[in-house]
């Protein structure tokens, strides 16, 4: 800029030399062109001659670039000066020169945007001698413009018409494209998004830019060239735009223009509210130039920020589910202390540790796949069910949610991972994938045992038939009789079986639980050995269960000689009874079960344990912890059957070392106890007496082993493999005195529907259901609300002959 400055003054200090020399030379044609009347013509001439030596000599000294036009001839003559300027060689010329003529050689160079000012200016001069001083462009030979200031002066005749204008021309282009550049500095300036005010080394104004203007508005009329720096910053104090804090900023500039420190910045708040950042620099030529920025949003963004810092601190710290914040290489930088408190570490602890750290090995692969995948921007996120290790190395399944954070490139930079805990869901999944594993395996179960007690029925009955029909050959008959005691032991079987399907038959009563532990405590110990202690825990005004007694007592006694084979060395097995109120939560926990009132009936040993993948299969029909031979895996699958089918429930709690706890949970009777004698039976078989009976079995051989039996008793039999068969005997035969009907039959209806279209069509006919599930199991399935009377399979001779007479023996 020093430069351009330097050039313009030398421009500028040229162009008034040569301007003196035109003058003084126009002056001279002017006298000499005007002579005064009286003076002699040889006095012209002098004057004239001494006017050209005095020019040669002007010329000797500059060589400027000067035009004579002769108005009237329209010829112009051009010095070299001028020839130099205009790109036209070295020699002086004479041309013809008419300003009028577009296609004159002058007038066509002159810029299209720049002739109709000059011809203008031009005719103004010669018409009413105004200034000739124009700027223009003009167009070089060589394809370049430059800028030229022409100034000129007319020598008119007496009556005032232009003869002739003398003038000259200066190449002024270096300071046109000086002032175009300060000048678009100067807008760039003015402009700008920051307010920029200038002050001179005497400390007054220079320039203030039209962004410093709108900062300080109420008193940008104060903001004049000239002013003082202490007079503006009254002005501020005084109008009130500016607060107290002025005083503070008016100091600050004394010290800092006493210490001429080379640069400073601070901020103020303006009383509006605004924020401005103030940025000082000492010029090197002296006086000092400030800079006001407009930092308002930067600081309601700064603001913005912090609140939202907090916002996220706060719910970070206080959030009911696990927050960490890892890298790309999975190392926790941050971890809030719901997920410490979830896995068991302490802060300083999680943030040394990487998400595989603290990743089940199960599910590493899977976790990492995914995660890594995040990472690449294959995924956007990535959410999974995945087990962590606590750090006293237990388990805790939870759900992962987790995001990226990038940078402004797009370029990931850390994870945010939410981890809500689901354990207790995830137990509660397995609980109910377990129930219906078992309701499947009870639904096989009880089919299988059906069809098998239908086999063993024929058994059973064909043995005791041949019994009776062969000689006492003692041979024989041991043969027959050990028989009809494998039949029996396969009955056995069956029925455990249906006990696991909750499909065997219960005959539930009022019991005292504290009493029925008491009466086995011999039988316990008989069969538990000397090595095992009993310890007997009896609950204080313990309520009355709902239970089968005989069941109940095999489901104890199954239990004790689990515990004691798992104690080989001998140990403690603890009986404790209780009473239970289970409310909606503890029954929520527990698959299938319902809250109310129940007798805790508990089975602990000090054994061996169970593993906790074990643990998942014990009550499954035929699994067995114990060695082949030694077990058939019944016994808690029958345990299981029986709690369900009473209407209560089983746990199991267990670790390997720590032995083993099982608890019933039966349900309250609210009766009074029930002492019914089960061992009760006819010492004979009753026979018939004149009845008709109708037998509907779909098993041909069952069917005519009922036959034979009650053929043999003396009832006249009708049979049928159907019910729509049984119907047409119906119709057909004489009055039937009892329908005894097997439950499923083939066709469209079963044995329930075929007793209700018996009743309607005969209502004094007797009815007995022949079947190997529960009585309670198919009257709840098909909604019988009558007395129903069930056989079940398999079945004796007496059995059969006793339940048919005391049906048909009913009032």
């Amino acid at each position: 800029m020093s430069r351009a400055n330097s050039q313009l003054a030398d421009e500028n200090s040229e162009l008034r030399r040569q301007v003196a020399a035109l003058e003084s030379v126009i002056d001279g044609f002017r006298e000499t062109t005007a002579p005064t009347s009286g003076t002699p013509a040889r006095e012209v001439e002098g004057k004239y001659r001494e006017l050209v030596e005095r020019l040669d000599l002007a010329f000797q000294v500059i060589t400027p670039a000067i035009w004579d036009w002769d108005v009237e001839k329209k010829w112009n003559w051009g010095s070299s000066g001028l020839q130099l300027l205009f790109g036209r060689g070295d020699e002086e010329a004479t041309e013809k020169f008419d300003i009028w003529d577009d296609d004159d050689l002058w007038t066509s160079h002159i810029h299209p945007d720049d002739c109709a000012q000059v011809k203008r200016c031009l005719r103004n001069h010669l018409e009413i001698d105004t200034p000739y001083d124009v700027e223009y462009r003009y167009y070089l030979p060589d394809g370049e413009y430059i800028w030229v200031h022409s100034v000129g002066r007319t020598v008119r005749a007496v009556d005032g018409r232009p003869l002739r204008m003398v003038g000259l021309c200066i190449n002024i282009t270096t300071r046109k494209l000086a002032e175009l550049e300060l000048q678009r500095l100067r807008e760039a300036v003015d402009d700008a998004a920051e307010g920029l005010v200038l002050f001179d080394s005497n400390e007054r104004l220079v320039y203030a830019n039209k962004r410093y203007r709108e900062i300080y508005s109420e008193v940008a009329h104060l903001l004049t060239v000239g002013e003082s720096r202490i007079n503006i910053g009254r002005a501020y104090c005084a109008s009130g735009a500016i607060p107290e804090a002025i005083g503070q900023v008016d100091e600050f500039l004394k010290t800092f223009w006493e210490g001429r420190d080379s640069s400073d910045t601070f901020e103020q708040q303006l009383a509006n509210g605004s924020w401005i950042k103030h940025s000082h620099r000492v010029l090197p030529g002296g006086g000092i130039v400030s800079i006001r920025t407009d930092i308002t949003d930067i600081k309601k963004r700064e603001q913005t920020l912090r609140e939202s810092e907090e916002r996220f601190r706060a719910l970070f710290e206080n959030a009911g589910v696990g927050i960490a914040m890892s890298d790309d290489q999975g190392r926790i930088q941050n971890a809030n202390p719901a997920l410490q408190n979830m896995l068991g570490f302490t802060g300083g602890e999680i943030n040394a540790l990487t998400i595989a750290d603290i990743t089940h090995p199960d599910d590493l692969m899977e976790s990492q796949k995914r995660r890594n995948a995040m990472i690449a921007g294959a995924a956007s996120a990535y959410g999974m069910d995945k087990r962590f290790i606590r750090k006293d190395g237990q388990t805790v399944w939870c759900h992962v949610a987790s995001t990226p954070v990038l940078d402004c490139n797009g370029d990931f930079r850390f994870s945010v991972a939410v981890l809500e805990n689901i354990t207790e869901r995830k137990l509660m999944e397995e609980q109910f994938r377990q129930v219906q594993k078992m309701e499947a395996m009870g639904q096989l179960t009880g089919g299988v045992a059906h069809d098998f007690n239908n086999l063993l029925a024929v058994m059973l009955g064909n043995l005791e038939l041949i019994r009776d029909s062969v000689s006492a050959d003692k041979g024989v008959g041991e043969m027959i009789e050990r028989g009809i005691k494998a039949t029996e032991r396969g009955a056995a079987l069956t029925d455990r079986l249906l006990a696991f399907s909750r499909k065997q038959t219960l005959l539930p009563t009022a019991l005292d639980l504290n009493q029925l532990v008491l009466s086995m405590a011999d039988l316990l110990r008989r069969t538990l050995g000397e090595t095992i202690e009993i310890k007997s825990i009896e609950a204080a005004g313990l309520w009355l269960c709902h239970a089968d007694q005989s069941q109940l007592e095999n489901a104890l006694l199954n239990l004790s000689i689990n515990a004691r084979d798992a104690m080989p060395e001998g140990g403690t097995l603890t009986i404790e009874t209780a009473n239970l109120v289970l409310d909606d939560d503890f029954a929520g926990a527990q698959a299938d079960a319902e809250p109310g009132d129940y007798i805790m009936l508990g089975v602990s040993d000090s054994g061996s344990g169970i593993s906790s993948e074990a643990l998942k299969h014990v009550f499954e029909p035929f699994f067995t912890t114990k060695e082949v031979g030694k077990g058939t895996g019944l016994g808690l699958s029958m345990v299981y059957g029986f709690a369900k089918q009473s209407g209560g429930n089983v746990t199991i709690y267990s670790a390997p070392g720590k032995g083993t706890s099982v608890k019933l949970y039966l349900p309250r009777s609210l009766g009074q106890i029930d002492k019914p004698n089960l061992n009760e039976a006819r010492s004979d078989i009753p026979s018939a007496q004149g009845e008709v009976i109708l037998i509907v079995e779909d098993d041909a051989d069952l069917r005519t082993l009922a036959v034979a039996l009650l053929s043999g008793l003396g009832y006249e039999i009708a049979e049928a493999a159907s019910a729509e068969a049984a119907l047409q005997v119906l119709e057909c035969s004489t009055p039937i005195n009892l329908l005894l009907s097997d439950v499923i039959l083939p066709g469209g209806m079963n044995g329930p529907g075929l007793a209700a279209e018996v009743r309607r069509r005969s209502p004094a006919t007797k009815i007995v259901f022949m079947t190997g599930y529960a009585k309670e199991a198919f009257a709840k399935q098909h909604g019988l609300d009558k007395p129903t009377h069930v056989l079940q399979k398999p079945f004796r001779k007496a059995d059969l002959a006793n339940k048919i007479r005391s049906v048909l023996d009913e009032e």
